[in-house]
């Protein structure tokens, strides 16, 4: 705060005597004379604006649930690399678990233990499954720590299309159309999109959520399968080795592109199979052909001959599963060697929805316990598909799909 002194109020001067200066000029009456006014001083120089760089990380780390420790953890492993020359480390975490509030935090280089990262706000008890919270963060983000590319990391639990990020203090739960509706805020607050967007968690890598969050990104980066092996254990998608890698190739490499990046993280966590046994990068930009095959398939499904529904559950049955959840590109190999003789133009469209997964999944790896994964799973439940929120995403509306399940587990 600019202080103003103001000088001490003079006392009136009193009006001379005619005896002592009979040819004095007579003060106007109530005048005052006043002691010269200090100078205010100099307002402090305004900070030094942003420093704009080539990433930066932003990590949306909604902990409030039965994962805390583990993504406290994750924290304080990207807190051993923190910002480089190259890249912004930011975080948003949730401390509802301890009794504590929602933080936003810079993560500096500290290779010391415990999470020491320094606190640039406190918000206080806040709904991080919120979509609104969620755009916020990328907002406050994109205006402090400004940078040529943005990848966001969501780091929480997951399930598909049903969405991910549990807050168990607001009984909060972010599905896929919010998580698309709290981007979508950021993006038009703000002019600039989300380069890559990668889920530290579970089965996130889905036809579903491509399609759904394909105006909002650029690249999805995430695995079909649980993370951690053994139930909810999660591994660290922003790891200190990955961000190491990452900012090894960025220091060398300034042109690398967003598609490089998804790429590179997808490279990064074949080396830990036991944590992360699937991961896939998916070009967001190749979701609308994908949906266009997914129609032209569905639509051959359903009005394929009598004798094609056995097939096709043999088909399901058979394709590669993660959870819940099927490889999409597996299934339309199966169907497309198992109807080629019977039902041609059927099998020319499984092939045609082959392409287009083969051509959205630019990186994938997996772990020999899932030989047949593909980068992109789907949902083949008829349980699920019938009703109400699956309806609501948009690859359900611009596809009969759900017909199609229906039709394969009839």
């Amino acid at each position: 705060m600019i202080q103003t002194i103001t000088a001490n109020r003079p006392n009136l001067l009193t009006r001379p005597s005619a005896a002592v200066a009979p040819n004095f000029e007579e003060p106007a009456a109530d005048r005052f004379v006043s002691s010269p006014a200090e100078e205010p001083p100099a307002p402090p120089p305004p900070p030094p604006a942003p420093e704009k760089k080539r990433w930066c990380v932003m990590v949306y780390s909604a902990s409030d649930n039965n994962l805390y420790r583990f993504m406290q953890t994750d924290l304080d492993e990207a807190e051993r690399v923190g910002c480089t020359d190259t890249m912004h480390v930011i975080a948003q975490t949730d401390h509802g678990p301890r009794g504590g509030t929602v933080q936003r935090i810079e993560l500096q280089k500290d290779e010391s233990p415990g999470l020491n990262a320094p606190v640039k706000q406190d918000l206080g008890s806040a709904d991080m499954a919120d979509p609104r919270q969620m755009a916020d963060f990328i907002k406050w983000g994109m205006a402090n720590y400004p940078a040529d590319h943005y990848m966001l990391v969501i780091s929480d639990h997951g399930d598909g299309w049903k969405g991910a990020a549990e807050d168990v203090s607001h009984h909060g739960w972010m599905s896929t159309p919010e998580i698309e509706q709290g981007l979508k805020l950021a993006r038009e607050e703000t002019g600039k999109k989300v380069d890559v967007l990668g889920f530290d968690a579970c089965l996130m890598a889905s036809a579903e959520v491509a399609y759904q969050l394909k105006d909002e990104i650029d690249y999805l980066v995430a695995s079909q399968e649980l993370e951690g092996g053994a139930g909810w254990q999660y591994n660290r998608v922003l790891s200190e080795s990955n961000l190491r890698s990452l900012d090894r190739q960025l220091s060398m490499r300034f042109n690398m592109n967003p598609r490089e990046v998804a790429a590179h993280v997808v490279e990064c966590a074949a080396g830990n199979q036991q944590d992360l046994p699937t991961m896939s990068a998916i070009a967001t930009s190749a979701m609308p052909a994908v949906a266009s095959a997914l129609e032209d398939f569905s639509a051959a499904v359903v009005s394929s001959i009598d004798t094609i529904p056995e097939t096709l559950k043999l088909a399901a049955r058979q394709t590669q599963g993660f959870y819940d959840y099927k490889d999409i590109g597996d299934f339309a190999r199966r169907v497309q060697e198992g109807v080629r003789e019977q039902d041609p133009a059927l099998a020319a469209t499984a092939g045609g929805l082959l392409a287009a997964v083969d051509e959205a999944v630019v990186a994938e790896q997996h772990s020999s316990r899932y030989p047949n994964a593909r980068g992109m799973s789907i949902e083949l439940s008829n349980r699920d598909t019938d009703g109400e929120p699956y309806g609501q995403l948009k690859l359900a509306q611009v596809t009969d799909w759900d017909g199609a399940v229906s039709r394969v587990q009839s």
